[in-house]
């Protein structure tokens, strides 16, 4: 295979193969002799995927982890606890984030593919709880390969614990995964994306909630039904948000913003607001204290703007960094400041020395003011141009919309 370090910006789930990566227990009582050896030869195996089925192949297949605590298991023999997005048919392309490899109460990144046979794709990572882990998949449909690359943002465990900011990738071939299989087949084109997560042996979903961000697919299809109907393999809960889905000639693509298995209780689906979690639940869950990180602003303060435009109010507002290159991170409608904190770890804390970011709370929002008034995006960019001149950044200007 061969190994690149360049990463594409790019965007997955149904039967799922099993993590093969994971030594098989002697016997076990599965019989059900339709699932690939593999699954069948493994103890207590078992899976809660989130599902997508558009019967056309997937162009293209992105989803941001946020890696969850570990288990506060030590870890005994055959308690296997694995979480990854894939794409499969009758092979299996996988970056798995395990327990297995190191100590107790830690994760590592495994790519890995799967399952006859099944192997390790590179060395094993170690990674922490708070890390985003963006994983893309994209076919490369003249040659048939696939471009796997992944790509690691530290979060404050990990940047404490030294880890820096890395990605890498690999091409790969369908047909590693089924050379041994007979009779011998042409594997598919993937075609069913998956967000996964398996336990063996002894392993249990002690970690918490898993939340996945920015799942992006791509399908060779005009159907849009796949995207909208979210199905699961086993009884769990879970919140998502709307899916959003687009076609354009003969592609269609489907986005969801966030989605989070919680637990594995019988299936409740958030889909509106009605339905959803309270307040109270949210702040008591146990992932909850990691959601915003806690990064030190070089300054901060409120700022009384608009005095003549129905003001005045105040703007919460935050800088990292004392670099000389200035970045104003302007947050779409109805979110806080803290959605940059990605952004805000690597410019403002990482490279620090290098930039300055800006970050605030829009009227209405988080720790700014919310005046009862008609809110216009024109009135809230005089707000930024109020800020800016304030905080005595009034060189040129370049604006970037992404």
């Amino acid at each position: 295979m061969k190994f690149f370090t360049t990463l594409s910006a790019l965007v997955g789930v149904g039967l799922v193969h099993g993590q093969g990566n994971m030594v098989p227990a002697p016997a076990s009582n599965n019989k059900l002799s339709s699932k690939p050896s593999v699954q069948r030869d493994i103890a207590n195996l078992t899976f809660y995927t989130v599902g997508f089925h558009p019967k056309a192949p997937i162009l293209r297949f992105e989803s941001t982890l946020v890696i969850p605590k570990p288990s506060p298991d030590a870890g005994p023999n055959g308690d296997v606890q694995a979480i990854w997005p894939g794409l499969q048919t009758d092979t299996l392309l996988q970056n798995v984030v395990t327990s297995v490899g190191g100590g107790p109460h830690e994760w590592y990144l495994l790519p890995f593919y799967c399952c006859h046979p099944a192997g390790n794709l590179t060395s094993q990572i170690r990674i922490y709880p708070g890390d985003l882990l963006t994983n893309s998949y994209i076919w490369d449909t003249p040659n048939n390969k696939w471009l796997d690359t992944w790509a690691l943002t530290p979060g404050a465990e990990g940047s404490k614990a030294g880890l820096k900011a890395f990605h890498g990738g690999l091409t790969f071939d369908q047909t590693t995964a089924s050379k041994e299989q007979q009779p011998a087949i042409v594997p598919k084109p993937y075609d069913n994306p998956v967000l996964a997560i398996e336990l063996q042996g002894l392993g249990t979903w002690d970690f918490g909630a898993v939340q996945w961000q920015n799942i992006i697919m791509v399908a060779n299809t005009t159907d849009t039904d796949w995207c909208t109907k979210v199905t699961t393999d086993n009884p769990m809960k879970m919140i998502t948000s709307p899916p959003v889905v687009r076609t354009e000639g003969n592609i269609t693509t489907c986005y969801i913003s966030k989605l989070t298995h919680l637990t594995s209780n019988p299936p409740h689906f958030f889909l509106n607001m009605e339905s959803r979690p309270k307040v109270a639940e949210i702040l008591a869950h146990t992932s909850y204290p990691d959601t915003i990180w806690n990064l030190t602003p070089t300054q901060r303060g409120q700022l009384p703007v608009a005095a003549t435009r129905g003001g005045p109010f105040k703007i919460d507002w935050e800088v990292h960094g004392k670099g000389d290159i200035k970045l104003v991170w302007i947050m779409g409608l109805g979110s806080h400041k803290s959605s940059w904190q990605r952004q805000t770890l690597s410019f403002g804390h990482d490279e620090g020395d290098k930039y300055s970011s800006l970050i605030f709370d829009n009227r209405g929002m988080g720790k700014s003011d919310k005046p009862l008034m008609r809110y216009s995006t024109s009135e809230m960019a005089k707000d930024v141009l109020e800020l800016v001149d304030h905080l005595g950044w009034t060189k040129e200007r370049q604006l970037h919309i992404s």
